[in-house]
């Protein structure tokens, strides 16, 4: 005897190949294709999820809820970081540009640097394509020990020689590392990062960020050593906040270290100056 267990599947199982048999060829194929989709998707947001963990942590929680966030960043996030368009129109894109004294506006548009950067050579620099953590290369990958230690040492010289106007603490954007940042008596001038951080280094690659004039940020991204944060211009960040291409040679480290100077003497533009 047939029990009720086994009739109900089997009726279920009749009803199953009634629908199937019913349906339009359009949706038994997507029905076959949608397991191997699926499948596929969920690899490719598998890899690129380990990928991004591999560029070290940053602002960011260092886990899936992070890449997530970093994810639905990209909505109000911009690709182009490389044009400088931005740097002749700060009337577009700076808030509070029509409201701003003269000597203020001038001192945006100014640079601050002695000399004239140079050309990058060798192969271009790009960020890897992440809104946040933004990464040049993975962690951990290998560099020069005279180049890292250079890199060092630049960053404590610029510490000390400018101890007066700026404070070393934790980054605010990073939330991990040291950070330059005006001091908190001091007032920030037209179209710097709104916390008042100037520069950071990340530990992780040895690429940096740092606040620049839109002069300067112009000639920097021009001449291929960086290129905007794609939030730029959204929240705290502005459009002269850069990343700084990992330094490949001595002589890259010491161009690293007078943008850097640079991004400080444009943030203490706004004092009298000595």
């Amino acid at each position: 005897m047939t029990s009720p267990l086994t009739t109900q599947l089997h009726d279920t199982y009749a009803i199953l190949i009634q629908q199937w048999t019913s349906t339009s060829i359009w949706t038994k194929a997507a029905s076959i294709l949608a397991f191997p989709l699926g499948y596929y998707f969920y690899l490719d947001i598998k890899s690129r999820y380990h990928y991004w963990l591999s560029l070290g942590p940053g602002g960011l929680p260092n886990d899936f809820r992070g890449y997530m966030i970093q994810g639905f960043l990209h909505y109000v996030s911009t690709l182009d970081t490389k044009s400088v368009e931005c740097y002749d129109r700060p009337e577009r894109y700076v808030k509070g540009w029509k409201q701003a004294s003269e000597s203020r506006r001038a001192g945006l548009m100014k640079s601050y640097f002695k000399e004239p950067v140079p050309r990058r050579r060798g192969r271009k620099g790009r960020a890897m394509d992440f809104v946040a953590p933004q990464r040049e290369f993975k962690a951990g990958e290998w560099r020069a020990p005279h180049v890292v230690d250079g890199y060092r040492a630049a960053w404590a010289d610029l510490c000390e020689r400018n101890s007066e106007h700026i404070e070393v603490r934790v980054s605010g954007l990073e939330r991990r590392g040291n950070a330059l940042f005006l001091k908190s008596s001091l007032s920030a001038p037209l179209g710097a990062t709104r916390n008042g951080e100037i520069a950071h280094i990340h530990e992780s690659d040895y690429s940096a960020h740092v606040s620049l004039s839109f002069a300067d940020a112009k000639e920097v991204i021009a001449n291929g050593h960086g290129e905007r944060h794609r939030l730029s211009g959204v929240g705290p960040l502005s459009y002269g906040y850069i990343m700084l291409y990992v330094p490949r040679t001595a002589d890259e480290v010491e161009l690293m270290k007078r943008i850097m100077q640079a991004g400080v003497d444009f943030m203490r533009s706004s004092q009298p100056q000595e």
